[in-house]
């Protein structure tokens, strides 16, 4: 069973009147009491299920956190070499496509090409998992927030996987070097490699939709071409790893549920029915063609 954005606004039209404090949260993404969750509270807050982030920012800057929109006539940091020359002509824009710059044809209204990520529901659908954890006080998991403290921890595990089926490639570009931290990049000790922060993040819903019962913090992701995912779409060999990251189109990152921190601390949440929900580039750092499909609410059942 998949939930879609059309849901997720109905339930909230339906559910959510006026606006009403909801019960404290415990920890930074810690399980919430049971005494206080107070469903006829939830189904009054106004901020149920609120829109994503505002409109992209105009124009193209990568070293500074703006994604680019295809105008863009900046040299690749690998080579020295213009990435589009000669310039692009008007009716074409100079757009990150297949792992290069490359002068690529306007659409019909005049926009320049764009990636389009979304997340792949049918990965996480059936296959989270729930576990007991216990984590050292020097764990990244404590360092870094994922978890309300270090004792019998529980966890609800999943995969995020993030597929890019636009017309051209997420591009963030070249990291900067090892310790160094940017508004694209955020430099992760414990990881000793980059992320893009706040590409997701990830809630625990009530089962109507409406009230978030945990809240985690915003997940930093290494964007890279891990998979494979159209071989109907651009091309065969990976361009993008850690070092120069960014999804192809065609192409999807996947952040397994192994991973650290990859998980919501579910801590001192009862038994029942919720709503996982995860959303995407909620504040539009990254340019889309199409914003309204970056979230996925799965159906959990918490034992």
């Amino acid at each position: 069973m998949r939930w879609t954005t059309p849901l997720a606004w109905a339930l909230a039209l339906a559910g959510c009147g006026a606006p009403l404090d909801v019960p404290p949260e415990g920890g930074m993404d810690g399980g919430m009491d049971a005494s206080r969750i107070d469903a006829a509270a939830c189904e009054r807050d106004a901020r149920c299920l609120p829109p994503l982030g505002p409109p992209p920012v105009a124009g193209c800057n990568p070293e500074l956190g703006v994604e680019c929109d295809g105008d863009w006539t900046g040299s690749d940091p690998r080579t020295g070499e213009p990435y589009c020359d000669p310039a692009c002509a008007a009716a074409e824009c100079c757009a990150p496509r297949d792992g290069r710059f490359q002068c690529v044809a306007r659409g019909a209204d005049g926009a320049c090409p764009a990636a389009d990520v979304f997340v792949d529901a049918r990965v996480i659908d059936g296959l989270y998992t729930i576990e007991e954890q216990t984590f050292a006080e020097s764990d990244c998991a404590i360092a870094e927030g994922c978890v309300g403290g270090s004792r019998g921890r529980r966890l609800l595990r999943f995969e995020v996987a993030t597929p890019n089926h636009g017309d051209a490639d997420v591009f963030l570009g070249a990291a900067p070097e090892l310790g160094v931290s940017t508004p694209l990049f955020e430099w992760s000790a414990c990881h000793a490699h980059h992320h893009f922060p706040g590409y997701a993040d990830y809630e625990l819903l009530t089962a109507d939709g409406c009230c978030a019962v945990v809240r985690g913090r915003k997940q930093s992701f290494c964007l890279t071409d891990l998979l494979r995912d159209r071989p109907d779409m651009g091309v065969e060999e990976p361009a993008y790893d850690c070092g120069y990251q960014g999804i192809q189109r065609g192409w999807r990152d996947v952040y397994a549920a192994g991973l650290d921190c990859q998980w919501l601390d579910i801590t001192g949440v009862p038994s029942g029915e919720y709503v996982l929900r995860v959303r995407l580039n909620t504040d539009h750092a990254l340019l889309e063609s199409d914003y309204q499909n970056n979230e996925a609410l799965v159906p959990v059942t918490i034992p």
